[in-house]
């Protein structure tokens, strides 16, 4: 605590990518992990952190992310991770927050019953959701997403269509981009949305 204000800004970067997730797996500290708050939540790390997210290529960094969100300040952060990081599941990750307004990270895990009758059960991760800051409404984000290069981003951005599309204005032009695209995947949520059509009384996003 003393010297997490003096911790190298890429330091600490560097070291987030590994700690964000391990602090959930290793067993033997209890809120000893708390004092990495104090030096991931900085301003600095985390604008180190997002430049590591967007410019590597390799490794878990879409966990990363996602474990990065329980900090408000990576929010600035995420409209340019959608739009130019490297690896798709990071670009996807952005995309799911940017969309949905909301950002969900693991805080550790649980256990849940399967069947009590015969005692089993087994772990599944507690997650922990806020709202998230963003200067652009849902449609905005949506708009992008359907051009991403990769299809599985594609994907993503189509089921946060779904989920959001009350929220839009006018869904139209996105659901006939969609439904030409290259993936089958993809095309099959655009069957979705024009099998299902929104009622006429839907919201309008606000940013």
């Amino acid at each position: 605590k003393r010297i997490s204000r003096e911790v190298a800004a890429t330091v600490a970067a560097d070291a987030a990518l590994y700690l964000l997730e391990r602090r959930f797996v290793w067993g033997r500290w209890r809120d000893e992990a708390n004092i990495l708050d104090l030096v991931f939540a900085r301003d600095d790390v985390l604008a180190a952190l997002a430049t590591q997210l967007r410019e590597q290529a390799t490794g878990p960094l879409a966990t990363c992310l996602r474990n990065a969100l329980r900090y408000p300040g990576i929010d600035q952060h995420l409209p340019q991770l959608a739009a130019t990081a490297v690896q798709p599941s990071v670009r996807a990750v952005a995309y799911q927050c940017l969309i949905a307004g909301k950002a969900t990270w693991t805080t550790g895990s649980e256990w849940a019953w399967i069947d009590k009758v015969y005692g089993l059960r087994r772990r599944i991760p507690k997650l922990e959701t806020r709202e998230i800051q963003r200067d652009r409404p849902a449609v905005d984000f949506v708009a992008d997403g359907v051009h991403d290069r990769s299809p599985f981003v594609r994907k993503i951005v189509a089921d946060g269509l779904i989920t959001v599309r009350r929220q839009l204005p006018d869904e139209g032009p996105l659901v006939a981009h969609l439904a030409n695209d290259k993936n089958a995947a993809v095309r099959s949520r655009a069957d979705f949305l024009l099998r299902h059509p929104p009622s006429t009384d839907a919201p309008v996003d606000k940013p």
